[in-house]
């Protein structure tokens, strides 16, 4: 087993560019405008795992200091007992090259923070997964936009670029068969209260009710494709009744529908034209029987899905203080578009983020779930944008506008925190190429 090599003088190495482009794939034909935030992501991931690679040299360093002459066992000098202390090995079928863990060493614990959680099927992607998102790094000196996540093992074991790409393309071989199916359905199901559906808001001199606005901002979160909010059903008239489990919980009283049991029934009314659709209900879910309660789960299998409001949360409940909702406000319309968005990426395949704090970071609870960001890191994004071929600066812009006037009626803090992340966003897009180092 080698020694620990120094860090090279110029700060990088042949198999970080490596492994980063087995991450992000090739930008050659990306537009400018996401190739400079993808390639901004890849500076950030750089600098993270060279910032790894110096702590741990420093605590070799001090540990060799401290050992009285003791010989160390490293376990840094090469792929195998490299992959080992990562938990996990690359296999030949994957296509990706082993990482030469003497130049590329990553930290085998996450500090104070939980593990990262091992990455589900497709058809458990929902929010109530174990595990939490590793502890931060520091943001990027150019722009703060993107945070990376210390990394527990090599980058190229996550959902790379190009792994998800060929994971989609081969799910969605009847493409090549059949139109193109580009319309996102919303269904809501069954019966609301009289303050939702009574509920109106004027944006751009539109008067939208909750579904029709939660339609507005999916259209700009999915630019590119087409988003139609259905007629509401009945579960009883559709006979759907029987075959989605129920139960009430034990401490919240409330009845949860298992929410896997909808993935069949949406799929088999989901419209030749669409792509995927979503449902939403006010009932609460819950995804297996020996767990508690889960904001939205999906199927990329069955192309469907379903999410609710989040009402009776089981963590932290306390049945003597417990309000229900009784009002459309400035957080309930944040939990709405950041469980659809969220819910609707995993229909696109995208699988829970490790490289960034993301969009689409995976959470424990619902308060951890509306805290995470609302937007794509550049990994994320750049999967996004292979699907929908929207223009990045366009559908920023439109964002901003969106979520502006949203915030001048029912303002949030979490929606205020988002209008200066997009203002940064843009600023930076909309500076000259030369003043970004890309």
């Amino acid at each position: 087993m080698g020694g620990a090599s120094s860090t090279p003088s110029d700060g990088t190495s042949p198999q970080i560019a490596r492994d980063l482009r087995l991450l992000l794939g090739n930008f050659d034909r990306l537009d400018p405008m996401t190739q400079r935030l993808v390639s901004l992501g890849k500076k950030c991931l750089t600098s993270t795992i060279l910032d790894s690679q110096q702590n741990n040299f420093k605590r070799l360093e001090e540990f060799n200091a401290e050992a009285s002459g003791a010989p160390l066992q490293v376990p840094l000098g090469g792929a195998e007992a490299g992959a080992e202390a990562a938990g996990s090995t690359a296999k030949g079928s994957d296509n990706f090259s082993p990482v030469d863990f003497e130049s590329y060493p990553f930290e085998d614990t996450v500090g104070d923070s939980k593990s990262l959680s091992e990455l589900k099927t497709e058809d458990s992607h929902d929010l109530h997964l174990e595990g939490s998102s590793a502890r931060g790094m520091e943001q990027d000196e150019d722009a703060g936009l993107f945070l990376p996540l210390t990394q527990a093992r090599p980058i190229y074991l996550g959902q790379t670029y190009p792994r998800w790409k060929y994971m989609y393309k081969l799910q969605n071989m009847y493409a090549l068969c059949v139109p193109t199916r580009k319309i996102i359905y919303i269904q809501p199901i069954d019966e609301f209260p009289d303050f939702m559906t009574e509920f109106r808001i004027s944006m751009k001199s539109l008067s939208l009710d909750v579904f029709s606005l939660l339609q507005g901002f999916t259209q700009i979160f999915f630019s590119g494709l087409d988003v139609t909010v259905l007629p509401s059903v009945s579960m009883e008239r559709m006979g759907w009744t029987n075959l989605v489990k129920t139960r009430c919980h034990k401490e919240t009283e409330q009845k949860q529908y298992r929410a896997k049991d909808f993935y069949p029934l949406l799929k088999s009314s989901l419209p030749s034209d669409g792509h995927c659709v979503l449902g939403l209900v006010w009932t609460d879910l819950y995804p297996e029987d020996d767990l508690n309660f889960t904001l939205g789960e999906v199927s990329f299998y069955h192309r469907a899905g379903i999410f609710c409001f989040g009402r009776f949360e089981t963590k932290g409940f306390n049945k003597e203080t417990h309000k229900d909702i009784t009002e459309v406000d400035g957080f309930l319309v944040w939990k709405l578009i950041r469980a659809i968005s969220h819910e609707l990426c995993h229909l696109f395949g995208l699988r829970h983020c490790t490289y960034f704090h993301c969009s689409m970071n995976e959470s424990t609870s619902l308060v951890e779930a509306m805290d995470q960001p609302l937007f794509l890191c550049p990994v994320c994004l750049r999967k996004l944008h292979e699907v929908c071929r929207f223009d990045v600066l366009d559908r920023y812009q439109q964002m901003l506008g969106f979520l502006l006037e949203l915030q001048t009626q029912l303002p949030s803090v979490h929606c205020d925190k988002a209008i200066v992340w997009l203002q940064n966003c843009i600023s930076f897009l909309q500076q000259p190429a030369s003043a970004t180092g890309n």
